[in-house]
């Protein structure tokens, strides 16, 4: 009788696209959540915590201070690192909300890249924009909405 021995070595982790790839992606990174919470930094509602949200490989941090979101940042970073996993050094950016919006602060750090700081940005499919409120931007529907009247007139 033969034995045959078979080696893989496995390259990725869950199939993009796949109906289950978000939820095992969020299991897997679970654990910046859970230090983000435990050591208390990141927004509250009520007693629901909103300080990090996941959908599959999209990350948004959410913090009342500069300093909270510093630290938020150095726990997703040796988080990712334990999990052997690094993040993009193009996407990540930072978006300020509040009364001091537009005044300056010290840089946000993500490893060894600093963020670049933004006045908007699209996150799963919604545009935000920086001010003394919280708001988002529509225009890009006006857009779209008048380009398909206009086809439908063709």
């Amino acid at each position: 009788m033969e034995e045959f021995l078979v080696g893989f070595y496995i390259f990725a982790g869950v199939r993009q696209g796949g109906i289950l790839s978000p939820l095992l992606f969020a299991v897997y990174v679970n654990g910046l959540v859970v230090q983000s919470e435990a050591r208390g930094f990141g927004c509250r509602i009520h007693d629901l915590y909103a300080g990090c949200n996941l959908y599959a490989d999209d990350i948004i941090l959410l913090a009342h201070t500069s300093y909270a979101l510093q630290k938020m940042l150095v726990i997703c970073n040796s988080e990712i690192t334990a999990l052997d996993l690094h993040f993009s050094v193009v996407k990540p950016i930072v978006m300020r909300v509040g009364p001091r919006w537009n005044c300056r602060c010290a840089e946000f750090n993500l490893g060894s890249s600093i963020l670049k700081s933004v006045d908007n940005t699209k996150y799963l499919g919604i545009y935000m924009k920086a001010g003394s409120k919280f708001s988002c931007c529509y225009e890009h529907f006006k857009i779209t909405i008048l380009q398909q009247f206009q086809c439908s007139l063709s």
